[in-house]
């Protein structure tokens, strides 16, 4: 009677039972329960934490500004998020479904490249591009997609696609093109000559015009990394410039005038900084011989008028 008792509450969910006779048991079958409800505990605790993380998991997939796909090696969709559907309007088709085919929501001319892609990832490849769309509005979106293999135990079991929205920093690099080609276009177009040197005196960089001058000056052509002082041939000039380089170099901005011939130029200097370092200096010599001409002949003008007051001042007092 006593061990079917005992069996009965086990059923009723006792951990353990204690004979009169067997009292000296008692601690050890506390103990014992104890530790048994507080291993139950936990495993229900980690239960707990695995489905909150596979949910707070669902809530990032579901969320995130990224498109996420995933299917087999067949191209079916085992699992998508919202943003990865609306990749299938993109291309023109409806949202992308669990259990689509790949291959059904991918532009006619572009399935043959896709397929070969895919199936060059199921064998281990990864691929990353950039592509646009002209969605409804006529506007252009830029994707970026990263295409990798899923694996279990080293075997490829499945395929991810990734898709980030770059719209936005096309358009920035698509503007900042456009004012570098501008900007190349104003530099290479101006007569001022343009051009920037290392602290080694080598050529950084010039414009159309100085490459000219100083072919046209030396008879031969210039390079990004030509010796800046190797190339003038008046050693009295070479060690000027080198002067006003080092003076740059030491963070001083400054404007020169240089004389040579008929001609008169106006070289400025500003130091190139890389971050608190100098590292060079960029140049801009301007040709101001006909301003210097013309403050000539203003010279000589104001100098005539004033022998001419000087004379009639004299005239004056004799008479």
């Amino acid at each position: 009677a006593t061990e079917e008792f005992a069996a009965e509450i086990i059923k009723l969910g006792a951990d353990d039972y204690i004979i009169k006779d067997r009292l000296a048991r008692l601690p050890v079958a506390i103990d014992t329960a104890l530790k048994q409800k507080k291993a139950e505990r936990e495993k229900q605790e980690a239960k707990l934490k695995i489905i909150q993380s596979q949910n707070n998991l669902k809530t990032i997939f579901e969320n995130t500004a990224e498109g996420f796909l995933l299917m087999d090696t067949n191209g079916t969709v085992k699992a998508i998020n919202k943003n990865g559907s609306q990749y299938g309007i993109l291309a023109g088709k409806k949202e992308i479904e669990i259990g689509d085919h790949i291959f059904d929501v991918i532009e006619k001319d572009r399935r043959e490249v896709f397929e070969e892609m895919i199936a060059r990832v199921a064998k281990g490849e990864e691929f990353e591009y950039e592509r646009s769309f002209i969605v409804a509005d006529g506007n252009v979106r830029w994707i970026e997609f990263s295409i990798i293999p899923v694996k279990e135990n080293e075997k490829i079991t499945g395929i991810c696609v990734n898709g980030s929205d770059i719209t936005e920093k096309k358009k920035i690099e698509q503007e900042r093109e456009f004012e570098k080609n501008n900007l190349a276009a104003l530099i290479n177009n101006t007569d001022d000559l343009i051009w920037s040197v290392d602290k080694n005196f080598r050529l950084i960089t010039f414009n159309n015009s100085f490459g000219t001058k100083i072919k046209r000056a030396s008879g031969k052509p210039i390079y990004e990394g030509s010796h800046m002082l190797r190339i003038l041939s008046d050693k009295e000039r070479s060690t000027r410039f080198k002067e006003y380089y080092e003076r740059a170099f030491k963070g001083e901005s400054f404007i020169e005038v240089e004389h040579e011939g008929d001609t008169w130029s106006e070289i400025s200097f500003y130091p190139i900084r890389d971050q608190h370092d100098i590292i060079g200096t960029a140049c801009f010599s301007r040709d101001i011989t006909t301003r210097k001409k013309a403050d000539a002949v203003l010279d000589t003008a104001l100098k005539e008028l004033s022998d001419y007051k000087i004379a009639l001042d004299e005239s004056s007092i004799v008479s």
